[in-house]
């Protein structure tokens, strides 16, 4: 093997890990952003929770 093919396989090794890498911290944007939406969920259901516990302790 001479250099010039050594050359394009790291190259080629690079670009690849620069991909991975792009891949990794977009689905950790993605990961993020769906644990954000579950806990702003989660947020909204414990106030629906308390306003509905709150309504069966007026009534009473």
């Amino acid at each position: 093997m001479n250099i010039s093919n050594v050359l394009v396989l790291l190259s080629v090794a690079v670009d690849h890990v620069k991909i991975i890498a792009s891949n990794k911290k977009q689905l950790e944007d993605r990961i993020k952003k769906q644990q954000q939406g579950i806990g702003f969920l989660m947020a909204i259901l414990l106030l629906v929770g308390l306003i509905a516990l709150a309504s069966m302790l007026w009534m009473f």
